[in-house]
């Protein structure tokens, strides 16, 4: 489908001279200077494609866009707004500076109506000697005016074809009744194209309405998705300095954690260097006690073998000195009890 907004990306053959999109709307009369002017500067400014910028100013409906370009083009084109074949060949009245924009959607009661003449009756035979003045009937308003999505350029009146007075030798009336049933039999169904054209646009505007409905419904969900990822932005950069923050925590209880190990290494060291000092001296007096322990060990042995000996000989004359005691117990119980106990004495 040929985008009949997007006028920039129009692929045209080299050799032939397209004319642009404003002169066409300029030259039809549905476009000013100053308008074209205006929506030129808008276009510079916005950078948006002409025909949007027209509708956008509501210099111009869709349908005036569409049409436009097929002019443009010399060939039927298919848009969205439908298939568009081009304005006229005669221009459209030129529009006043002073009219107020266009805005779609269009009104019956804007578009022109076409009129059909009514039907005429032949009279009776007329006299040839005189001259006859010819006057058609007045137009007739169609029941229902139809909507048209151009200004029609109707035909030159029929009026205008016929000479005011009869000719010497005037064309027949059947002739004449024939050439204006067949001028409204003509309108009639151009009236009925219109209002099928009518219908058509209609369905179509119907369809653009909900298309820019559900553009405005995109737009809205773009904003808020545009709002969701500003605020998930903004919770990003709070993470992240937060995240900077308790990294630079880490690095300075790291440092302090080092500086803490270090310190207790130095202590350990030093504790298991006067450990390993206390040691060597327990183990030097422990040394010097043993010997002095064997010393004392072997002096109280020598003592003590010494005092067995002076016992072993004290129990020697105790058992001597007994002996003789049983010795001297015998004798005396051997001698008569007369005795004095003392006798063997003497």
């Amino acid at each position: 489908m040929f985008d009949a907004l997007d006028t920039a990306r129009m692929d045209v053959p080299q050799e032939i001279s397209v004319p642009p999109l404003g002169r066409v709307l300029v030259e039809r009369g549905h476009l000013t200077e100053q308008q074209l002017q205006s929506a030129l500067a808008e276009q510079a400014r916005t950078g948006r494609p002409l025909g949007q910028v027209l509708i956008a100013l509501s210099y111009v409906t869709p349908t005036t866009i569409a049409q436009a370009l097929a002019t443009q083009q010399g060939a039927v084109v298919e848009t969205e707004f439908g298939f568009a074949t081009g304005f006229d060949a005669a221009p459209a009245p030129a529009v006043e500076t002073s009219m107020p924009p266009l805005s779609p959607p269009m009104s019956f009661t804007e578009t022109n109506v076409v009129e059909l003449p009514q039907p005429v009756e032949l009279p009776g035979p007329v006299a040839l000697t005189e001259p006859i003045s010819l006057e058609l009937p007045e137009p007739v308003a169609l029941v229902e005016p139809v909507a048209l999505p151009e200004p029609v350029v109707l035909p030159a009146p029929i009026a205008r074809e016929l000479p005011t007075t009869a000719a010497p030798a005037p064309a027949p009336r059947p002739a004449l009744a024939d050439d204006l049933a067949a001028a409204v039999s003509e309108r009639l169904q151009r009236a009925e194209e219109l209002e099928r054209e009518a219908e058509r646009l209609a369905a179509e505007l119907e369809a653009a309405k909900r298309a820019e409905a559900r553009v405005a419904e995109l737009e809205t969900a773009r904003r808020e998705a545009e709002q969701r990822a500003e605020a998930l932005i903004r919770d990003a950069e709070a993470s992240e300095a937060r995240l900077a923050e308790l990294e630079s925590t880490l690095r300075q209880r790291d440092e302090e954690v080092q500086m803490r190990v270090s310190e207790l290494e130095r202590e350990a060291e030093r504790k298991a260097a006067e450990l390993e000092t206390a040691f060597r001296e327990r183990e030097q007096r422990a040394e010097t006690l043993t010997k002095a322990q064997a010393a004392e060990f072997e002096r109280i042995q020598s003592e003590l073998d010494a005092t067995r000996r002076q016992l072993m000989s004290t129990s020697e004359s105790y058992r001597i000195a007994y002996e003789r005691l049983q010795a001297l117990d015998a004798v005396g119980a051997a001698q008569p009890r007369t005795q004095s106990p003392f006798a063997w004495q003497q």
